[in-house]
């Protein structure tokens, strides 16, 4: 019923109901995906500070059970998108360190480059987004991570490095969105620097992809 609830938008209906079944069965073979559905539910209702506090309790109970791996993702989300850097580095932290064999670990790595990023240390941004980069495979994420490298490069500067990055964005994942806007980005960025020749280039190449 919770997850029906949290299927159709009713999450006042579905956290009432997760209460209720945690008051009956608070040690159950479901307790612990409920509790996570409740603060869920908590949590797309608005009341968000109420949410970590309770994704909290779920996983300390045991950070190392299977259960706790999807709840750290969601824990570490969530607090990107409320710009709590401190809580999204710990929740992935976690997961890298008590799942890292599972499928999310390279989502928890992404998101810990993106911890760096938001604390405004490039230095660790670039280090964390290459490490995702450097993954073998055709993940979505990989290509992320290099889009995100081709940025944090003009950021600091270093246009050399940015252009390295996005030709082999462009070379790992051929015809993809992300290549496509890091020779739009390239462009721009030779088109403000005078560069003409450099922009004609990159725009021209933007057209045949």
């Amino acid at each position: 019923l919770v997850e029906i609830y949290l299927k159709q938008d009713k999450f006042d209906q579905a956290e009432a109901a997760g209460r209720d079944y945690l008051k009956l069965y608070p040690t159950g073979a479901d307790a612990a995906v409920v509790r996570y559905n409740v603060a869920f539910a908590v949590y797309r209702a608005g009341r968000k500070d109420e949410a970590m506090k309770l994704f909290e309790e779920v996983v300390g109970a045991d950070p190392k059970a299977d259960s706790a791996a999807p709840v750290l993702l969601e824990m570490g989300k969530f607090a990107l998108e409320l710009k709590r850097w401190p809580d999204a580095r710990r929740a992935y932290e976690l997961y890298v360190k008590y799942h890292a064999a599972k499928g999310g670990a390279l989502s928890a790595r992404y998101g810990l480059a993106q911890v760096a990023e938001g604390e405004g240390t490039d230095a660790a941004a670039i280090v964390a987004y290459r490490a995702v980069a450097d993954t073998p495979g055709t993940d979505p994420l990989i290509a992320e991570a290099l889009t995100q490298l081709v940025e944090v490069y003009r950021k600091v500067g270093a246009e050399e490095k940015a252009q390295l990055a996005g030709q082999e964005l462009r070379k790992r994942f051929p015809g993809s969105a992300q290549g496509a806007h890091s020779l739009l980005s390239a462009g721009y960025e030779h088109f403000n620097a005078k560069r003409y020749n450099d922009a004609i280039f990159a725009f021209e190449a933007f057209l045949r992809d």
